[in-house]
C-alpha cells in the first residue's frame, strides 16, 4: 500500500505567495509620482523641439523646391506668406502659412493662372515665424539666384523664448540654417 500523498503544511513560509503590503505599495507610488514629475517638464520640452525642428524642415524644404522650380522651369517662382493657402499676405508673419508660386508675370502677387507648387503650413500653434520688413518675400530667378538683401526668416517656439532658429537665404539662392540663435523677440510677446 502507497503511504498518502503529501499534503503541504498551510503555515509553510516557502510555500505561501508573497506580494506588497500597503505600505510598500504607497512606497513604490510615492517614487513613481516623484519620477514621472521630472520627466514631464523634460518631455514638454523635447516636444517644443521637435515641433520648431518639423517647421524649419518643412520651411527650408518649400525654399530648396522654390529654386529648384525656378531653374527647372527657366521662370521666376516666389515664396510668400500667406493665410490663406492661395495668395500672398502682406507683412512679416509666416505663422499661418506660406505659398510657393510660379510667377509669370514677375509682379511677386499670385495671379489665378499662375501654378500654385505648394502650400506650407504650421501645425503648431505655438511656433512663430517671421522676416524683416524691408523683404517679406522671396524670389527665386531662372538662374536658381535670390535678388534683394540677405533674408532671414526668424522661427521660435513659445515653450522656448531663449531659443530660436533661423534660415539665411542668400543672394546666390543658397539657404543656410541656424539651429540655435539665440533668443528672440517674435516669441517673448
Amino acid at each position: 500500500m502507497d503511504p498518502p500523498p503529501h499534503r503541504p503544511d498551510p503555515m509553510d513560509q516557502s510555500r505561501q505567495q508573497r506580494g506588497f503590503n500597503l505600505f510598500e505599495l504607497s512606497i513604490a507610488l510615492a517614487i513613481s509620482a516623484i519620477l514621472l514629475s521630472l520627466a514631464v517638464p523634460a518631455m514638454t520640452e523635447f516636444r517644443a523641439h521637435q515641433q520648431l525642428r518639423a517647421v524649419r524642415t518643412e520651411l527650408y524644404s518649400s525654399l530648396q523646391l522654390a529654386r529648384i522650380e525656378a531653374i527647372t522651369h527657366a521662370k521666376h517662382v516666389v515664396l510668400c506668406p500667406s493665410t490663406d493657402g492661395a495668395y500672398c499676405a502682406n507683412g512679416t508673419r509666416w505663422d499661418t502659412g506660406w505659398i510657393v508660386f510660379l510667377d509669370l508675370d514677375k509682379d511677386r502677387e499670385r495671379s489665378a493662372d499662375e501654378a500654385l507648387m505648394w502650400v506650407g503650413s504650421v501645425d503648431a500653434q505655438q511656433v512663430r515665424i517671421s522676416t524683416s520688413r524691408g523683404r517679406t518675400r522671396i524670389r527665386y530667378s531662372p538662374l536658381g539666384t535670390a535678388p534683394g538683401t540677405n533674408l532671414s526668416i526668424k522661427l521660435c517656439h513659445q515653450a522656448l523664448p531663449r531659443t530660436s532658429s533661423k534660415l539665411i537665404v542668400s543672394n546666390a539662392g543658397r539657404v543656410r540654417i541656424l539651429a540655435d540663435a539665440g533668443s528672440s523677440s517674435i516669441c517673448s510677446a
